[in-house]
């Protein structure tokens, strides 16, 4: 019997090369066990641009004096409880208006994150 696993990228992180290895021992009585590696397609420097036209096209929206919330998955979670609390001592503290940022699937662009007062998690 032949069993082939393909795998885009790589098997480079010592952990999955190891365990390929040890399978295909194990498997080594009952057949063979192959590994087909395609190469990937590099596409973080087209992500990378994108986010970054977002990103300038995000802060050319924002307004001067707010306070930006921006969504992102390394943001904190907050209670619906905690968050109005937020808001009404921001409130207190004079802050005229808020803005809050949902980037695209691929999230926000650094300088996005940056410019934000706070960052949230949905």
């Amino acid at each position: 019997m032949k069993v082939t696993l393909i795998s885009v990228g790589t098997l480079s992180q010592k952990a999955y090369a190891d365990a390929f290895s040890e399978y295909a021992k194990r498997f080594s009585a009952h057949g063979i066990l192959e590994c087909a590696e395609i190469r990937e397609k590099k596409i973080e420097a087209q992500i990378a641009a994108a986010l970054d036209f977002e990103g300038d096209a995000i802060l050319s929206k924002i307004p001067p004096r707010a306070f930006v919330f921006a969504m992102a998955i390394e943001g904190k979670s907050m209670t619906s409880e905690a968050f109005a609390s937020l808001l009404d001592r921001k409130m207190t503290e004079g802050v005229p208006e808020f803005c809050f940022v949902i980037g695209s699937s691929f999230g926000l662009s650094d300088k996005v994150k940056r410019r934000a007062d706070a960052l949230l998690s949905m």
